[in-house]
């Protein structure tokens, strides 16, 4: 199975002090285990892709107008369960952190997402 998912994020009405307000477009495919993260121009060419295996670990980001491209490793992210194990059995590595958020008020509200799934 192929998943296709456009995601365009449009600020309509951009600050004073920005001149020209950016549209960021992004196409997502998944297959299996792998992952593509295609970084559109305003054209709707890719200007910038990102190609994971999730099996193997390993990753590509590939500049499409230079033509070039870089490996790096994926970050791999544990679930819950493991980490509650992992915890009961290292008490000593466990430190609590407490995070507080505070509203500045300096984010813009007229963000819009918008997202749509194919098969």
């Amino acid at each position: 199975m192929t998943e296709k998912v456009r995601k365009i994020i449009a600020d309509s009405k951009p600050s004073p002090n920005v001149q020209n307000p950016v549209a960021l477009r992004s196409v997502y495919y998944r297959r299996e285990g792998m992952r593509r993260k295609d970084s559109l121009r305003e054209d709707g060419t890719p200007s910038i892709s990102s190609i994971v295996n999730c099996e193997t670990g390993t990753g590509f980001l590939i500049d499409m107008s230079a033509g070039e491209y870089r490996s790096y490793k994926v970050t791999k992210f544990i679930s819950s369960n493991q980490m509650q194990e992992y915890m009961g059995k290292h008490p000593q590595d466990v430190v609590q952190v407490e995070s507080r958020t505070i509203e500045t008020g300096e984010r813009s509200s007229d963000m819009k997402l918008s997202t749509s799934s194919q098969p």
